[in-house]
């Protein structure tokens, strides 16, 4: 384990590699949402994150 001073944040899930980029509404709708990496056709996955605020962080966490 290692220590963490004051809370973290982990990634779960990243965004799926698609060339989306951010959008400003001035230039024009939306183009759907956000998939995440592990997403098909027929399962939809989204990103995903963890906050946490304990002090010990496992080994696993750092995946």
């Amino acid at each position: 384990m290692r220590t963490v001073d004051g809370p973290y944040l982990r990634i779960v899930e990243q965004p799926k590699q698609r060339g989306f980029r951010f959008r400003y509404g001035c230039e024009g709708p939306s183009h759907g949402g956000l998939p995440g990496a592990s997403s098909e056709k027929n399962r939809k996955s989204y990103p995903q994150v963890k906050v946490g605020s304990t002090r010990y962080i496992s080994a696993d966490a750092r995946r």
